[in-house]
């Protein structure tokens, strides 16, 4: 029989350990005010009424630097995704517009959501989900029109088009991979922390002859180098694989030789029969010089390609702070965002100065994405070893660029001033 001593302690034991587990539980935070007192004056003061309804009405100028689209862009934008917006969303004070507005702006200036909260009088919290749904709502809406796998036809059209710009017979894309910078996710260890010494996730692409993304890949760990992102990717599995749906072979121009259809890349990527990448530093003969350098002119696309959606999107300029899925949201966003712009403007004179040029000697004028952040290349983590029959198709298309049936006016120009 317990005697009272004994019950005693044990319900002292048993408060004790209570109190223990209430400490532990986390704090409900207590709200000091429903809305903070300086955002109940945003209809006098707040952003979207005092100045983005100016901007879009009688500034266009002045719209095009804050958001990177002209007002009928916008309004197109608005109507595009309103219907799926509002069945989404839980906040039903906010107009589309205006949460397309703020998303804008949050992906155009570069701006942290605290400053933007503070701009728009809006509460942080507020802004955080309106820019996760609405940049789930841009992928949702515009991916399926703007960043579709193309058909046959139009591999062919991207072939043309590589050859008739760039001088590349049978290339179908460029294929690239860059760091997206943010900030050290919670409880995360080392995953995201990449060889440059910052946390970041993976931004893997192929793009056409014009600047527009194909496929991508949004959301690898930053520790994983552009082989194993491209190797784990869909994409990428498909090209290796040889189950992607793209032309095979094709006839090089002005000969007889049948020649794959491929992919250009750097040398952080694999030697394949459908991707060709340069000729090591070590092997450098005129003729693997001028390889390297015809192969560069396709290859400097995809690098233009991000240069022009970090310049446009300056979020991506430097670490965003949010977690892991919301950056994956907001990348998404500014891809088909990008190509979305690159589809409905015949003219951009947004990228006119941004990209790099070539004068009629073939040089290299580099573009004013290469003076500002630049995104971070992901490491070399491929593998060295090929076959011998893919190393024999490397050398046929190096020597048919050195033929007088494959090779531009001014490649030995180039090549006799150094530049290569």
């Amino acid at each position: 029989m317990p005697t009272n001593k004994n019950k005693l302690l044990c319900v002292l034991l048993l408060a004790a350990l209570a109190n223990d587990l209430q400490l532990l539980q986390p704090r409900k935070r207590v709200r000091r005010w429903y809305v903070r007192p300086l955002n109940k004056y945003r209809r006098k003061y707040g952003r979207y009424l005092k100045t983005f309804q100016v901007m879009i009405t009688e500034d266009p100028e002045e719209f095009f630097k804050y958001t990177r689209l002209y007002p009928h862009e916008f309004n197109v934008l608005v109507n595009l995704i309103e219907e799926r917006l509002n069945k989404r969303s839980n906040i039903n004070t906010l107009s589309t517009s205006e949460r397309l507005a703020i998303t804008l702006s949050y992906l155009a200036q570069g701006s942290s959501m605290a400053e933007v909260a503070r701009s728009y009088l809006r509460g942080r919290a507020t802004i955080s989900v309106v820019v996760k749904e609405t940049c789930d709502v841009l992928w949702e809406v515009l991916s399926p029109k703007y960043l579709v796998p193309p058909n046959l036809e139009q591999w062919n059209h991207i072939k043309q088009e590589f050859y008739e710009r760039w001088n590349i017979p049978n290339c179908l894309g460029a294929i690239d991979g860059k760091h997206i910078a943010i900030q050290s996710p919670y409880k995360s260890g080392s995953k995201f922390y990449n060889y440059k010494h910052y946390y970041s996730i993976n931004l893997m692409a192929i793009v056409d002859s014009n600047y527009k993304f194909i496929f991508v890949d949004i959301g690898a760990q930053g520790i994983c180098g552009d082989s194993g992102v491209f190797r784990s990717s869909n994409f990428g599995a498909a090209i290796l694989n040889e189950t992607l749906n793209i032309p095979r072979n094709d006839i090089l121009p002005k000969t007889n030789l049948r020649f794959p259809c491929y992919f250009v890349a750097d040398e952080a990527f694999p030697l394949k029969k459908n991707i060709m990448r340069p000729y090591p530093k070590n092997e450098m003969s005129k003729e693997s010089r001028i390889f390297n350098y015809r192969l560069s002119r396709g290859r400097r696309i995809v690098e233009n390609a991000f240069g022009i959606l970090a310049s446009r999107w300056r979020i991506l300029r430097k670490p965003i702070i949010a977690k892991p899925n919301t950056v994956d949201s907001i990348v998404k966003a500014t891809v088909v965002l990008h190509n979305f712009l690159r589809c409905v403007r015949t003219n951009d004179p947004y990228i006119n100065n941004i990209i790099d040029i070539e004068n009629e000697d073939g040089e290299i004028i580099p573009g004013e994405w290469r003076t500002g952040p630049l995104l971070e290349k992901i490491s070399n983590q491929g593998s060295r070893n090929y076959t011998a029959d893919v190393m024999k198709l490397r050398n046929t298309l190096r020597d048919y660029f050195n033929s007088p049936e494959g090779s531009v006016l001014w490649q030995d120009r180039i090549f006799e001033k150094k530049l290569i």
